[in-house]
């Protein structure tokens, strides 16, 4: 099914910023895993789908597609934005063939304009606002304004309203909808050679046959979910919480914005729906906020913990288009029943897209024995496995620097720490733990994190496989660096600690990953730094001075000559930033997390 949704894509007739055309097969994907773990998520007869953030309505037309909302299902589709809802309903009426007649006309006259005068560039305000682009726009706020007056249109110029969205949508940078505080929109005019799709006739005529069972409607997201009954479906596309709660990022679907209060009151909502027998998913960025909010919502309704799935995406993060960034989302599915057993102890260690699935589905900023007590209800089999294997894990050394590492291996991945060279879990990963000191900036690690032992001062050739090959990739050693699960506990003083204080330690965060996914300028210092270490060996000066990620360093008792391959401190706190999305700052020297990001509050 996945490679059939692949090819034959759904496509909204506009384009649109946080769109989920391309996310559809992945949300497929997740949504198969949870059926087949006893949750039924697609409609049956008699059930509605609703949809309070339509926007271009791609996850709406890509749900039908997919089958997942039935054909004679209902819809409900709303959003605050006017324009949005006008264009959407012209689409769908009967007047869809003179709508179409327009945008032919639109797209004839605005590509004279860019094969006679070209480009808007270096032109004064004054010229630029004789060209097509900003004569429509113009239009467009008068439309918008006369809207604000009236609340109503006439429908002749309603038609002229969608119309001219429709080529606005297609013609402005990166298909923003960006409103100013009178409600007027301020995008300016894209750079395309050839905008074909300014007038698509098929991808219109598909979309306004998907929509004959919709009910579209402007309004906000309470008024939305008092249509919710028992066994409905809603999808919840907000605008997300920015990935730095100080930033400015664009997520305004109109000129109000969407604050913190908003997405609480959101998922009160989702929770309540679920509460009465919906089945509720929700997208947003991968914010420890955002999963403590629909945690806490839950918890408060007395309805199952939300499931948590991430979808690591390509974004754009600012005005010139040139810094695209991989981040997370996540997916958040709130359904009235629990699943039965998600997890199997064997699926975890054998099965990296699983054990990711069951990571993700822990919380954060908590206490690791909240942390132990959801992964046991998650894994029975990791639950009888620690209960039984209990007396043989107290009588190994806990009381040492490696602690929370097989307190870790233990409890959460159900294995006893070992000595064994081979990484921890059969899809390639080692388990570590590292702890973040707090500082007056913020977290960031408190030591490096060592990977693996490669040689000893005393007898340089106890290096030979370190020198196998000058590539790090194709080292021998390089399994052992590549994939990894990093638990970052909070530092709470003191050296050793015991078992029981362990477990007290709050558990900032924990993620996969994997080197060959690192960016570009992550590989390449890797590269420097890993030449560098083989120079030292090759001269017999071996030190970590110059290494900037990747580093060799003692390991073992003062004084050994015991050499590692070690994450310095540094590239750790970057790790986090990359793998979470969470902002790295700053400072001079100093590379910290702000400690917003870990609140509670």
């Amino acid at each position: 099914m996945r490679d059939e949704m692949s090819s034959n894509r759904p496509t909204s007739f506009l384009k649109w910023a946080g769109g989920k055309r391309k996310l559809i097969p992945q949300f497929h994907d997740e949504i198969s895993s949870l059926e087949n773990m006893g949750q039924r998520w697609r409609t049956e007869p008699n059930e509605r789908y609703h949809e309070p953030f339509m926007g271009s309505a791609s996850a709406f037309f890509g749900f039908k597609k997919s089958e997942m909302i039935r054909e004679d299902s209902h819809a409900f589709l709303s959003d605050l934005n006017h324009i949005l809802v006008y264009t959407m309903l012209e689409v769908q009426s009967i007047r869809l063939p003179e709508l179409m007649t327009t945008l032919e006309h639109f797209r004839r006259e605005y590509m004279e304009e860019i094969l006679s005068k070209g480009y808007p560039e270096g032109l004064s305000k004054t010229d630029r606002e004789k060209r097509y682009f900003y004569v429509k726009r113009k239009r467009m706020n008068e439309l918008i304004q006369e809207l604000k007056s009236n609340s109503q249109l006439p429908k002749s110029k309603r038609h002229e309203l969608a119309s001219t969205m429709i080529f606005l949508n297609k013609t402005c940078f990166n298909g923003l909808w960006r409103v100013s505080a009178n409600g007027n929109l301020n995008v300016p005019e894209g750079r395309y050679k050839n905008p074909l799709n300014i007038y698509q006739p098929d991808i219109l005529k598909n979309c306004q046959e998907l929509l004959q069972n919709a009910v579209i409607q402007h309004l906000d997201f309470k008024s939305a979910f008092e249509k919710v009954e028992k066994g409905d479906l809603v999808y919840l596309d907000p605008p997300y919480i920015p990935l730095n709660l100080d930033d400015y990022v664009f997520t305004s679907y109109n000129s109000e914005g969407f604050g913190l209060e908003d997405q609480k009151q959101l998922a009160e909502c989702a929770a309540y729906a679920v509460k009465i027998g919906a089945r509720v998913i929700a997208s947003n960025n991968d914010h420890p906020v955002i999963r403590r909010i629909y945690v806490e919502a839950a918890e408060n309704a007395g309805i199952p913990r939300p499931i948590f799935r991430t979808i690591p995406i390509k974004r754009t993060m600012n005005s010139k288009g040139d810094g695209r960034v991989q981040v997370n989302e996540i997916l958040m599915f709130m359904h009235p029943d629990e699943v039965s057993a998600r997890y199997t102890l064997s699926e975890i260690q054998e099965n990296q897209q699983i054990c990711s699935q069951f990571l993700n589905e822990l919380p954060r900023n908590k206490k690791f024995t909240e942390i132990i007590e959801v992964a046991h209800a998650l894994c029975p089999d990791l639950s009888r496995f620690c209960e039984e294997n209990l007396d043989r894990f107290k009588q190994l050394k806990a009381r040492d620097k490696g602690s929370m590492g097989k307190m870790a291996e233990f409890y959460i991945f159900g294995q006893l720490p070992n000595s064994d060279p081979t990484p921890d879990l059969n899809w390639g990963a080692d388990i570590k733990a590292t702890h973040f000191k707090i500082t007056r900036d913020g977290y960031n690690a408190k030591e490096r994190l060592t990977i693996t032992n490669c040689g000893d001062t005393s007898d340089y050739s106890t290096f030979e496989k370190l020198m196998d090959t000058d590539s790090l990739h194709e080292n021998h050693y390089y399994s052992k660096l590549r994939k990894g699960i990093l638990l970052v506990f909070e530092h709470q003083g003191g050296t050793y600690n015991t078992v029981e204080e362990n477990l007290q330690k709050k558990l900032l965060s924990m993620f996969t990953y994997d080197l060959d996914e690192m960016p570009d300028e992550v590989t390449a210092q890797f590269n420097e730094d890993f030449a560098d270490i083989q120079e030292k060996v090759n001269t017999r000066t071996v030190s970590q001075k110059g290494q900037k990620f990747i580093h060799i360093a003692p390991h073992g008792s003062k004084g050994s000559s015991t050499r590692a391959l070690c994450f310095n401190n540094k590239f750790v706190t970057k790790l986090l930033t990359i793998r979470t999305g969470i902002p790295l700052s700053i400072k001079g020297s100093s590379w910290f997390i702000e400690k917003k990001h870990f609140s509670e509050e």
